[in-house]
């Protein structure tokens, strides 16, 4: 829009006032008559000879309107001519404009919102649609949604990918942790390798409710969960008891480490030695679509080195058939004196899915031994102990040893009844044999003295589970 010196009015001013006083009754008429009308390819004019320059401001007080009445208005008002088809104005509100304003300022209120826009020539306006506005590029929006879990997948990683969204809750199946009334955390294999933890004291004791009870420097783990005892063989596999290794158990085949903090008995059935404080369930790693082959080595405490193969592939149409390969061999000494640790391991986990229907079959072998392990420490009658040794020192004879061999597997049918519901039937079990070369350790003096009563144990047993 621009705005131009007006040409000076006729010298005559008789004929001036007269031409000016017959537009201003005559003309305005039309227009408001026109586009009340409809009368839509018909030109419709508001003439009006300006008496007053155009940089004058007028008080305004035109209320809300068809555009075509608001433009008679103005014309009245100011003089200004406005031309427009009535086509173009036809059907079209203008706001009201009130206060003091010029010319320009006032029809450029009475247009705003209409898609119009006035040419302005002197003191003749005409009006015309706006032009497109120009492209502007906003700034990328991205939207998350959480798409509904296809069935016999894992609940996705909460953010970071620490621990998961939710997992497996007995009987009520895999919820998410906001519809789970329980306490739960569930463990990634993000965060297992985070961690570097080794074996499944090295997951659950990151929750403040656990505590481990037996050190390091043992086989058997126990723990105790919000002060209730709990054996880590008595963690369920893939919802399955007295099947994982009597031990430790390692967690390089591990996908899910979900802890129940709480009593569970009536979402899990009894554990195997009567646990009533929490439960800990164990899902195995399955082949993803993206296939992987990873080779990883660690070295850990004074010269403990171990190397780690993962495969997996699918197969098939929609990558139906699955399977996932897991070996690891680690050996050294330990931090403590005399102590040595070494852990084969091998597993093998299959499995099938369809749009109903999954089915999976899992195997591993575990074989860990640990030389110079510790036992408990006895105190002799009256005896009143010295300050206490460090972390580093071994009261154990360097010939005492465990060693646990596990060999385990469980297979799983699931199909989906409907929408909400699912059948399943599961069948697992173990093999393993225990043997220990140990001594019973009484300090009788404050200069180091030990009483030891050597014993030997052994222990083989077969569990069945469904």
């Amino acid at each position: 829009m621009h705005s131009a010196t007006h040409r000076p009015p006729s010298q005559s001013p008789a004929r001036t006032r007269t031409r000016a006083i017959r537009r201003r009754v005559v003309v305005p008429t039309v227009l408001a008559a026109s586009v009340g009308l409809g009368l839509g390819h018909w030109p419709c004019i508001a003439l009006a000879q300006a008496t007053q320059p155009a940089e004058q401001r007028f008080d305004f007080d035109i209320p809300a309107q068809p555009l075509g009445q608001a433009l008679a208005a103005l014309s009245r008002q100011t003089g200004l001519q406005v031309f427009a088809p009535g086509d173009l104005v036809a059907g079209k509100s203008a706001p009201a404009v009130t206060g003091r304003l010029g010319a320009q300022a006032a029809l450029d209120r009475l247009l705003a919102g209409s898609g119009l826009t006035a040419s302005l020539t002197g003191q003749v306006a005409q009006l015309q649609v706006a032009p497109a506005a120009s492209a502007t590029t906003l700034p990328e929006i991205q939207v998350r949604a959480s798409a509904e879990r296809p069935p016999g997948e894992l609940p996705a990683p909460f953010a970071g990918g620490q621990v998961a969204r939710g997992g497996r809750v007995g009987l009520l199946g895999d919820l998410d942790f906001l519809d789970t009334p329980f306490s739960t955390i569930n463990f990634t294999a993000d965060f297992i390798e985070n961690q570097q933890a080794r074996t499944l004291a090295d997951v659950i004791t990151k929750s403040p409710s656990v505590r481990q009870v037996r050190g390091a420097n043992q086989l058997y783990e126990a723990f105790t969960v919000r002060g209730f005892p709990l054996f880590g063989n008595e963690a369920g596999f893939n919802g399955l008891f007295g099947v994982v290794p009597i031990g430790s158990v390692a967690t390089e085949t591990i996908e899910r480490v979900e802890l129940f903090q709480g009593p569970s008995a009536f979402l899990n059935g009894i554990a195997p030695f009567g646990s009533i404080g929490g439960g800990i369930n164990l899902t195995p790693k399955r082949a993803a679509d993206t296939p992987l082959t990873r080779l990883s080595g660690d070295f850990s405490n004074e010269s403990v080195l171990g190397a780690h193969v993962d495969v997996g592939r699918r197969f098939g149409e929609e990558n139906a058939f699955g399977a996932r390969v897991n070996l690891v061999k680690r050996r050294g000494d330990t931090a403590i004196d005399r102590q040595r640790d070494d852990t084969d391991l091998a597993s093998l986990g299959l499995d099938f899915r369809a749009d109903r229907f999954r089915l999976s079959l899992d195997i591993a072998y575990q074989n860990r031994q640990l030389d110079g392990t510790q036992g408990s420490l006895e105190l002799a009658d009256d005896f009143q102990p010295p300050s206490p040794p460090g972390g580093t020192s071994n009261w154990s004879q360097s010939w005492e040893k465990q060693t646990t061999k596990d060999t385990y597997g469980a297979l799983r049918g699931e199909v989906d009844l409907d929408a909400n519901t699912s059948a399943y039937l599961s069948i697992g079990g173990r093999e393993s044999t225990y043997g220990e070369l140990r001594s019973y350790n009484i300090l009788e003096n404050k200069e180091g003295d030990f009483l030891d009563e050597p014993y030997y144990g052994f222990e083989k047993s077969r569990t069945l589970s469904g």
